[in-house]
Protein backbone atom coordinates (compact mmCIF):
# COMPACT_ATOMS: atom_id res chain seq x y z
CA UNK A 1 0.00 0.00 0.00
CA UNK A 2 1.44 3.37 -1.00
CA UNK A 3 1.48 6.55 1.06
CA UNK A 4 -1.16 8.05 -1.25
CA UNK A 5 -3.48 5.10 -0.71
CA UNK A 6 -3.02 5.36 3.06
CA UNK A 7 -3.77 9.09 2.93
CA UNK A 8 -6.89 8.49 0.88
CA UNK A 9 -8.02 5.80 3.32
CA UNK A 10 -7.51 8.14 6.26
CA UNK A 11 -9.35 10.93 4.45
CA UNK A 12 -12.31 8.60 3.82
CA UNK A 13 -12.28 7.49 7.45
CA UNK A 14 -12.27 11.10 8.66
CA UNK A 15 -15.06 12.01 6.23
CA UNK A 16 -17.10 9.04 7.46
CA UNK A 17 -16.52 10.04 11.08
CA UNK A 18 -17.60 13.63 10.36
CA UNK A 19 -20.72 12.37 8.56
CA UNK A 20 -21.60 10.11 11.51
CA UNK A 21 -21.07 12.94 14.01
CA UNK A 22 -23.24 15.22 11.85
CA UNK A 23 -26.01 12.61 11.74
CA UNK A 24 -25.77 12.15 15.51
CA UNK A 25 -25.98 15.93 16.02
CA UNK A 26 -29.06 16.08 13.77
CA UNK A 27 -30.73 13.23 15.67
CA UNK A 28 -29.89 14.75 19.04
CA UNK A 29 -31.46 18.08 18.01
CA UNK A 30 -34.49 16.31 16.54
CA UNK A 31 -35.11 14.24 19.68
CA UNK A 32 -35.37 17.39 21.77
CA UNK A 33 -38.05 19.03 19.60
CA UNK A 34 -41.80 18.59 19.48
CA UNK A 35 -41.47 16.99 16.03
CA UNK A 36 -39.04 14.42 17.42
CA UNK A 37 -41.29 13.63 20.37
CA UNK A 38 -44.31 13.20 18.08
CA UNK A 39 -42.30 10.94 15.77
CA UNK A 40 -41.11 8.93 18.77
CA UNK A 41 -44.71 8.53 19.97
CA UNK A 42 -45.95 7.60 16.48
CA UNK A 43 -43.34 4.85 16.10
CA UNK A 44 -44.02 3.59 19.63
CA UNK A 45 -47.77 3.37 18.99
CA UNK A 46 -47.24 1.65 15.62
CA UNK A 47 -45.16 -1.03 17.31
CA UNK A 48 -47.71 -1.87 20.00
CA UNK A 49 -48.86 -5.50 20.14
CA UNK A 50 -51.96 -6.48 18.24
CA UNK A 51 -54.05 -9.65 18.01
CA UNK A 52 -51.92 -12.55 16.86
CA UNK A 53 -48.58 -10.73 17.10
CA UNK A 54 -47.31 -12.61 20.14
CA UNK A 55 -44.78 -14.69 18.18
CA UNK A 56 -43.38 -11.57 16.54
CA UNK A 57 -43.14 -9.87 19.94
CA UNK A 58 -41.28 -12.90 21.30
CA UNK A 59 -38.83 -12.83 18.35
CA UNK A 60 -38.19 -9.09 18.68
CA UNK A 61 -37.65 -9.46 22.44
CA UNK A 62 -35.11 -12.24 21.86
CA UNK A 63 -33.26 -10.27 19.18
CA UNK A 64 -33.23 -7.20 21.41
CA UNK A 65 -31.62 -9.25 24.18
CA UNK A 66 -28.60 -9.80 21.90
CA UNK A 67 -27.80 -6.10 22.31
CA UNK A 68 -28.18 -6.09 26.08
CA UNK A 69 -25.20 -5.20 28.24
CA UNK A 70 -25.14 -8.74 29.62
CA UNK A 71 -24.88 -10.37 26.20
CA UNK A 72 -22.36 -7.79 24.95
CA UNK A 73 -20.31 -8.37 28.10
CA UNK A 74 -20.34 -12.14 27.59
CA UNK A 75 -19.27 -11.73 23.93
CA UNK A 76 -16.53 -9.28 24.91
CA UNK A 77 -15.15 -11.45 27.71
CA UNK A 78 -15.29 -14.61 25.60
CA UNK A 79 -13.42 -12.95 22.73
CA UNK A 80 -10.94 -11.26 25.07
CA UNK A 81 -10.28 -14.62 26.75
CA UNK A 82 -9.66 -16.22 23.35
CA UNK A 83 -7.25 -13.39 22.47
CA UNK A 84 -5.31 -13.85 25.72
CA UNK A 85 -5.04 -17.61 25.11
CA UNK A 86 -3.77 -16.89 21.56
CA UNK A 87 -1.07 -14.55 22.90
CA UNK A 88 -2.90 -11.35 21.98
CA UNK A 89 -3.15 -9.91 25.50
CA UNK A 90 -2.49 -6.30 24.47
CA UNK A 91 -5.15 -6.51 21.76
CA UNK A 92 -7.59 -8.02 24.26
CA UNK A 93 -6.92 -5.14 26.65
CA UNK A 94 -7.42 -2.61 23.88
CA UNK A 95 -10.71 -4.21 22.79
CA UNK A 96 -12.04 -4.32 26.36
CA UNK A 97 -11.02 -0.67 26.88
CA UNK A 98 -12.68 0.46 23.62
CA UNK A 99 -15.90 -1.41 24.36
CA UNK A 100 -16.03 -0.25 27.98
CA UNK A 101 -15.35 3.33 26.88
CA UNK A 102 -18.04 3.21 24.20
CA UNK A 103 -20.67 1.85 26.56
CA UNK A 104 -19.61 4.38 29.20
CA UNK A 105 -19.93 7.19 26.66
CA UNK A 106 -23.47 6.01 25.90
CA UNK A 107 -24.46 6.43 29.54
CA UNK A 108 -22.78 9.84 29.81
CA UNK A 109 -24.69 10.98 26.70
CA UNK A 110 -27.93 9.63 28.21
CA UNK A 111 -27.32 11.82 31.27
CA UNK A 112 -26.67 14.85 29.07
CA UNK A 113 -29.76 14.41 26.87
CA UNK A 114 -32.16 12.92 29.45
CA UNK A 115 -34.69 12.19 26.69
CA UNK A 116 -37.73 10.56 28.29
CA UNK A 117 -39.10 7.40 26.77
CA UNK A 118 -42.42 7.75 24.94
CA UNK A 119 -43.89 4.96 27.08
CA UNK A 120 -43.36 1.33 27.84
CA UNK A 121 -45.28 -1.73 26.83
CA UNK A 122 -46.44 -3.23 30.09
CA UNK A 123 -44.53 -6.31 31.11
CA UNK A 124 -42.27 -6.38 28.04
CA UNK A 125 -39.11 -4.93 29.53
CA UNK A 126 -37.72 -3.29 32.62
CA UNK A 127 -36.52 0.19 31.70
CA UNK A 128 -33.81 1.89 33.76
CA UNK A 129 -32.47 4.70 31.55
CA UNK A 130 -33.63 7.45 29.22
CA UNK A 131 -34.28 6.75 25.57
CA UNK A 132 -31.56 8.66 23.70
CA UNK A 133 -28.99 7.60 22.68
CA UNK A 134 -29.87 3.93 22.54
CA UNK A 135 -27.56 1.84 24.71
CA UNK A 136 -28.48 -1.26 22.71
CA UNK A 137 -27.54 0.38 19.42
CA UNK A 138 -24.40 2.16 20.63
CA UNK A 139 -23.15 -0.77 22.69
CA UNK A 140 -23.77 -3.22 19.85
CA UNK A 141 -22.04 -1.02 17.29
CA UNK A 142 -18.99 -0.43 19.47
CA UNK A 143 -18.74 -4.09 20.50
CA UNK A 144 -19.24 -5.70 17.12
CA UNK A 145 -17.08 -3.17 15.23
CA UNK A 146 -14.24 -3.68 17.75
CA UNK A 147 -14.55 -7.47 17.48
CA UNK A 148 -14.78 -7.30 13.67
CA UNK A 149 -11.62 -5.17 13.64
CA UNK A 150 -9.77 -7.89 15.55
CA UNK A 151 -11.15 -10.58 13.23
CA UNK A 152 -10.17 -8.69 10.06
CA UNK A 153 -6.72 -7.88 11.45
CA UNK A 154 -6.22 -11.52 12.43
CA UNK A 155 -7.39 -12.77 9.01
CA UNK A 156 -5.05 -10.36 7.20
CA UNK A 157 -2.16 -11.59 9.32
CA UNK A 158 -3.07 -15.24 8.63
CA UNK A 159 -3.32 -14.60 4.88
CA UNK A 160 0.08 -12.89 4.83
CA UNK A 161 1.65 -15.75 6.76
CA UNK A 162 -0.11 -18.38 4.66
CA UNK A 163 -1.65 -19.97 7.75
Amino acid sequence: MTITQKSQGRARAIAGLIACLGLFALLSVLTNTEVGRRLDRLVFEALQPSEGSHRLIELVRDLTALGSLGMLGIATLACAGWMVVRGMGRTAGLVVAVITGGVGMSFVLKLLFSQPRPGTADGMAMVFTSSFPSSHAMGSIVTFVALAWVLVTRLRWALRKGV
